[in-house]
């Protein structure tokens, strides 16, 4: 009776319904990539925010914060040009996705502009792309091409 035990035992170690090891490994060393770039990507943002901040009167300055997803959002609200930019991280989907939306004058209607970089696992890191296929050198130049489309409508 206790052999039998065992060997049930064995089965259910061994049953092909058990969860690929290696390729859970991998995935989270995927999301470790991802994560590590996108807090040097929001840092590197932050950054050329308060840049651009400190080159501007109070009621012209761009708030930065993070959303509740995860992304970050920027927003000046209070002068126009008016303008708000939505960032967002999809791990599974691979992407990071920009929504700007900017009005001229009040009254305007907001246009909106979309920006979608894609991201995957290459030995040892992570490539990213813009919607192009241009390959994105650095997280500073991600948060470069971000902040210079938004910096643009303002």
């Amino acid at each position: 009776m206790e052999a039998r035990s065992l060997t049930s035992e064995w089965a259910d170690w061994t049953d092909s319904n058990l969860p690929d090891l290696d390729a859970l490994a991998e995935r989270q060393r995927y999301e470790g990539y991802v994560a590590g770039f996108w807090r040097e990507v929001k840092a590197s943002i932050v950054a050329a925010v308060n840049g651009v901040n400190s080159r501007l009167p109070d009621v012209r300055r761009v708030e930065c914060a993070d959303s509740p997803t995860g992304g970050l959002a920027l927003t000046r609200w209070s002068d126009y040009p008016v303008a708000f930019l939505d960032i967002s991280v999809d791990v599974d989907s691979g992407m990071i996705g920009c929504l700007y939306s900017f009005a001229e004058r009040d009254g305007d209607a907001y246009d909106e502009l979309h920006s979608v970089w894609l991201m995957r696992a290459v030995d040892g890191g992570l490539a990213v792309t813009d919607e192009h296929g241009r390959p994105v050198s650095s997280s500073a130049d991600l948060a470069r091409q971000i902040v210079d489309a938004y910096v643009a409508h303002l």
